[in-house]
């Protein structure tokens, strides 16, 4: 028998617009009602309605943070999910289907067990709608896996609440029909044990975007301006929801050009400003970047990288935009980039990214992907002490202690950081120009003050590297430090790479993971340090060139030759880098 520890896959498939996503949060959150982690990662193409749309979501008692390739328990709502993820079931798996309404040849499926359910049959005798199947499917799923109900229950009463007792009550019965059906007719037990946690901490399941959301609430964001983009639509989703309770504009804009604009614009007036979108909607941003750099505004903005170029592939998931954000816009500007690798970072990373652009005046990038954004994890609420730090914000008071004609909004300091005021304030009339300027913001094309200007501006990005990141925040070694192998990625590969190193470490071979947080300013020192004690070397990523590959030869000058790669919108997987571990050991 396999140890209760695995994680167990389960895979829902069926035709868009079925409530296929709905149905795999739904599964997520009741394991984790039952006290165990999960993991949820969804596929889906670009079309409104049909095509072939899954949502997987492993789960185990122990830590789980990335997707499988093998599925345990696959519920089909047709047949073509059978076709196309059958091939892919572990030995023993279990196939949930319709038998009245999809006709199956056992033989073809050698090793499998194949449970019929009549999902159709059983939401028109109970009177409920035919997308309904999938919440009879949700009973039948628990029912299967021998976890009970009551997680089942649970996350339907919480779900429903606020539609009232009756539609709460329909939907259980719905769920408890299909959980029935199992219980009555499939006595033999699933190969796979699991079981509910007794007394398990809480947890949420959030996904990346929703945690970028809860950590710009966290850190007193007041106007968000964006325009719809997967994968980052979450994100403005969650703050318009929660707007009006906590006082925030979050204005719908007419395209992605707008919503920059309106945010710089926001930022200039003194309130905490952000924007979201993808790939292609920050193209349309970046010359409105140049302007927050050479105004020296505080802006944070979000991008969530998909396949390009052009619209690409609009739903799935990709690693390439990483050189794009650091060199984006004419000229030279300061800048800071976030590259979070799970949940929590994503949360807490957005908190960082707000003070960091109020204290050091300067944009703020935190770049994810689809599947760090729109995939779910199970993590425990989010409790990190925070404390808003506007920086060099001046008062009303302050502005009136100033003389007229004193004050000098681009003023050269030490740290390249100058006192910055609202408008309307008294005393601090200062003119605000995209055109280089002088130190109080009349222009000057000057050669010698353009270089005072220039390196006024850089001079931000070593004073908050000094002063302000710490080496964790920047750069982290996980797993042994004096391994034989080690592994190199930012962002998403994070939780793939952490799972199949474990597996390694635990098959007798000393494998850890260097993983870059933060890409500008880039961590030199850790790095060259780190990479220097490597005996071997794996970058992985998911885009065709090795993008932090090609950052880390020209900041430290180590070039690592042997890559994993991929670049087909598919994230990697922990067994695919497990594969490439044993290659590169010779194990």
């Amino acid at each position: 028998m396999k140890s209760i520890y695995e994680p167990l896959t389960w895979l829902v498939g069926g035709e868009a617009g079925y409530g296929i996503t709905t149905m795999g949060q739904m599964f997520a959150r009741a394991c984790a009602r039952g006290g165990l982690n999960v993991f949820g990662y969804v596929e889906y193409p670009s079309l409104i309605r049909g095509g072939h749309n899954t949502a997987q979501v492993r789960t185990s008692v122990g830590p789980v943070g990335a997707h499988s390739e093998k599925i345990d328990i696959l519920l089909a709502l047709n047949k073509e999910t059978i076709d196309l993820n059958a091939p892919q079931m572990s030995e023993g798996g279990v196939i949930i289907y319709d038998g009245e309404t999809v006709v199956l040849d056992a033989t073809k499926y050698p090793g499998l067990n194949l449970v019929s359910v009549p999902m159709a049959r059983i939401t028109k005798e109970l009177n409920a709608d035919r997308v309904m199947r999938n919440t009879v499917a949700l009973g039948a799923s628990f029912g299967i896996m021998g976890l009970g109900f009551a997680p089942v229950e649970n996350v339907l009463n919480t779900t429903f609440e606020r539609k009232g007792a009756d539609v709460v009550g329909f939907n259980v019965s719905v769920a408890k029909a299909g959980f029935d059906y199992v219980a009555a007719n499939y006595k033999e037990p699933f190969k796979k044990t699991i079981a509910v946690v007794e007394n398990a901490a809480p947890r949420m399941v959030i996904s990346g975007n929703e945690a970028i959301a809860l950590g710009a609430l966290k850190a007193g964001v007041k106007f968000m301006a964006a325009y719809p983009m997967t994968p980052v639509t979450t994100v403005m989703l969650v703050i318009a929801k929660y707007g009006v309770k906590h006082n925030i504009v979050m204005k719908h804009a007419e395209d992605e050009i707008a919503a920059i604009n309106m945010a710089i614009g926001a930022a200039h007036m003194g309130v905490r400003a952000m924007t979201a979108t993808a790939g292609g909607g920050f193209s349309l941003m970046v010359e409105a970047l140049g302007m927050a750099g050479i105004t020296e505004t505080p802006l944070v903005v979000i991008e969530g990288q998909r396949p390009g170029p052009s619209t690409g592939l609009p739903t799935w998931t990709d690693q390439a935009d990483l050189r794009f954000l650091m060199h984006a816009s004419q000229g030279e500007f300061p800048r800071v980039i976030f590259l979070p690798g799970d949940v929590t970072e994503c949360f807490e990373m957005t908190l960082k990214a707000f003070n960091t652009a109020d204290k050091y005046q300067m944009l703020c990038m935190i770049l994810t992907d689809k599947y760090l954004g729109e995939s779910v994890q199970s993590v425990a609420p989010f409790t990190h002490e925070y404390k808003v730090d506007r920086g060099l914000l001046m008062t009303m008071e302050d502005a009136e202690k100033l003389k007229q004609g004193d004050y000098k909004r681009f003023e050269f300091t030490e740290n390249g950081v100058s006192r910055r005021t609202r408008p309307g304030f008294p005393n601090t009339v200062y003119a605000v120009s995209t055109d280089e300027h002088k130190e109080d913001g009349d222009l000057d094309e000057g050669a010698e003050n353009r270089i005072k200007m220039v390196d006024k501006r850089a001079k931000k990005l070593e004073t908050l590297k000094k002063e302000y990141l710490s080496d964790v925040e920047m750069c982290e070694l996980h797993g042994p430090a004096d391994a034989d192998l080690t592994l190199v990625g930012w962002g998403s590969t994070k939780g793939p790479i952490l799972e199949a190193m474990e597996v390694a470490n635990e098959n007798g071979q000393k494998v850890n993971f260097l993983q870059i947080k933060i890409v500008l300013p880039f961590p030199n020192e850790q790095v060259a340090a780190i990479l220097g004690k490597a005996k071997k070397m794996v970058l992985v990523e998911n885009n065709s060139e090795g993008q932090m590959g090609g950052v880390i030869r020209e900041k430290t000058g180590v070039d690592i030759t042997d890559r994993l790669l991929r670049y087909d919108g598919r994230p990697l997987n922990p067994a695919e880098i497990l594969v490439k571990i044993h290659s590169t050991l010779g194990a």
